[in-house]
């Protein structure tokens, strides 16, 4: 409760709704992770960080920290525009022209990986894929 009361103080004149983070909260919260995952790997699942700048800073914080899970599609394109890779895509795509634009990526060596649910998911991202002249990550 005292850091409720510290942050609503702090906050107190600021016109919300607003965005703040507890930079050293943020920072103990990584090295005890980290501490916990005794070497495997940590992916970020976006949907509790909204800040491309915040998902960068744990990304380089510690090898832990690889790769981030998406929600959607357009999400893992925007966030591998602003240069972050190895992404997952939480929920399986059937928007063509999503998947379309991943698919060269991918051939270019970006880690983006489509979620799939069924055999006709995966037979539409291999016809896509062939049309493409490329290929798609998929996990099952």
């Amino acid at each position: 409760m005292k850091q409720y009361e510290m942050y609503k103080a702090a906050l107190a004149d600021v016109k919300k709704p607003c965005a703040f983070i507890d930079v050293e909260a943020l920072y103990d919260n990584m090295k005890a992770i980290t501490n916990k995952a005794r070497g495997k790997n940590i992916r970020i699942a976006s949907k509790s960080i909204r800040s491309v700048a915040v998902l960068r800073d744990i990304l380089a914080y510690s090898p832990t920290f690889q790769g981030v899970m998406c929600f959607t599609g357009e999400e893992a394109l925007y966030l591998h525009d602003q240069g972050i890779d190895d992404l997952l895509i939480a929920y399986p795509i059937w928007e063509e022209s999503i998947l379309r634009s991943i698919c060269p990526r991918v051939s270019s060596g970006a880690l983006i990986t489509v979620m799939v649910d069924s055999v006709a998911h995966l037979n539409r991202l291999e016809k896509i894929a062939r049309e493409e002249g490329g290929h798609l990550l998929v996990c099952l």
